[in-house]
């Protein structure tokens, strides 16, 4: 294609870009303290009168990378002291669940299950400090009424309460799941939040759970299924 001098300083001017610094975040350009080119007319006409920007200058860079360095320093210290408190809440809910645990073991005997046949609900939650002096805590071998006992605590563990909760990503502007919620997600969510160790033989889904809302699970659990079920919240994960 040729060009006459005309045309290519016109070519030239059209596509020309300056440099600014942007003093907030700004749609469709950046963050604040971000250095972005834009066509002259929407820096002189737009950016600098309403100050979301300034010229990128010398003076203007060097201090737009020192705000954006003591931010990144500010961020860091606050995600190390969410990290801390998060870790403060774990520490809690454990001593939470050592004192549940003791107070469960000076009303109950503790059992040892010998049988050959695994039952189908393990306790995860019973953790019992053998080292604790406590002269309520006597220890048995397997039996029939006992372990029915325990099937009955860790039903109502399961039932009872605050519901399960699962979030998850979904496609931007639907609920669409991107990874559908499978037996073992709910066997893995019940773990973490009811302390009771599940089968997936024992969650009755017939089909992985797509949508979000509410869900009564049916459970198989001791050979039969139970007339109570898992309360199962399905939330939207947010976006970060």
């Amino acid at each position: 294609m040729n060009f006459n001098a005309f045309q290519v300083r016109r070519y030239k001017r059209a596509n020309r870009k300056v440099s600014v610094v942007l003093q907030e975040r700004t749609k469709h350009l950046g963050k604040k303290s971000e250095v972005v080119s834009v066509k002259p007319g929407r820096a002189r006409n737009h950016l600098i009168p309403q100050k979301l920007a300034k010229y990128a200058t010398e003076e203007n860079v060097e201090k737009a990378l020192k705000e954006k360095e003591e931010r990144d320093v500010s961020e860091e210290e606050e995600e190390e002291h969410l990290d801390e408190d998060e870790e403060k809440k774990y520490s809690e809910r454990e001593k939470e669940r050592d004192d549940e645990d003791t107070r469960f073991a000076k009303n109950v005997d503790v059992v040892f299950i010998i049988d050959a046949v695994e039952p189908a609900v393990e306790l995860s939650a019973l953790r019992i400090d053998f080292s604790r002096s406590n002269s309520n805590l006597r220890v048995h071998f397997f039996s029939h009424d006992l372990h029915k006992q325990k099937l009955k605590l860790a039903i109502k563990m399961l039932t009872r309460g605050n519901p399960v909760t699962i979030k998850r990503a979904t496609k931007r502007k639907t609920d669409v799941f991107n990874i559908p919620i499978t037996k073992d997600d709910v066997v893995k969510e019940v773990a973490k939040q009811k302390s009771v160790d599940l089968d997936t033989k024992s969650i009755m889904l017939d089909k992985p759970i797509d949508s979000l809302g509410e869900f009564d699970v049916p459970l198989w659990v001791d050979g039969r299924e139970l007339e109570e079920k898992l309360k199962l919240v399905v939330k939207k994960k947010a976006y970060k």
